[in-house]
């Protein structure tokens, strides 16, 4: 099992159990979440794919073992040091390659899709803290 999350929780008594989240789990909650954002605006589809490939990168043992540093060993990690965000882009873009050129309404969708997953961590924001 590839964890997306893991939860450290500490009982009454002092006792320490963890909760995992999987990434199947995890992204399969997210896509239903952000097609039922998305619903009203008739792009519920194109939320669902993102929601499904937004964290696909987490699906690594290098991304395992570094969650259960963090969170289980409890080691020093610097966070970000395992990029889990692109793999979803590098994804959809590689499934995309052999149609580009098609529909430019395709290859505009997908640019989006891919945008929206690689961007899902603030990664792009183009807004500085001035509003600039």
């Amino acid at each position: 099992m590839y964890p997306a999350h893991i939860r450290k929780e500490i009982s009454c008594d002092g006792k320490v159990t963890y909760s995992f989240q999987s990434v199947a789990e995890h992204c399969r909650n997210t896509a239903k979440y952000a097609s039922e954002a998305l619903k009203a605006v008739g792009l519920e589809k194109t939320a669902y794919l993102a929601g499904l490939l937004h964290d696909c990168g987490k699906h690594t043992f290098r991304f395992k073992q570094y969650v259960e540093d963090a969170v289980i060993n409890e080691k020093e990690v610097k966070r970000g040091t395992v990029n889990h965000t692109f793999a979803g882009v590098k994804l959809i873009l590689a499934k995309h390659a052999k149609y580009v050129g098609a529909n430019d309404f395709q290859d505009l969708t997908i640019e989006l899709i891919a945008y929206a997953i690689g961007a899902h961590h603030g990664l792009f924001d183009c807004i500085k803290d001035k509003d600039e």
